[in-house]
């Protein structure tokens, strides 16, 4: 059993998931009560054009709350 954080990406690949990687590093934990586990990441990656602004894809953290 985990708890994930799971974190929204819109736009082309391979540059909105480096920015979005970036922002959950610089901004997202810092000042969140959780805290990755460092195990495994998942990137959700659906099928579509990656080359789209409008391409969805996931990026999935497991998370422990910070006590």
């Amino acid at each position: 059993e985990r708890t994930w954080a799971v974190f929204s990406v819109t736009g082309a690949m391979p540059n909105a998931i480096q920015e979005t990687w970036h922002k959950i590093i610089t901004e997202f934990f810092p000042t969140s009560v959780y805290q990755p586990t460092k195990e495994m990441d998942i990137e959700v990656y659906p099928d579509g054009d990656m080359d789209s602004d409008n391409y969805k894809s996931e990026i999935w953290i497991p998370v422990v709350k910070q006590k």
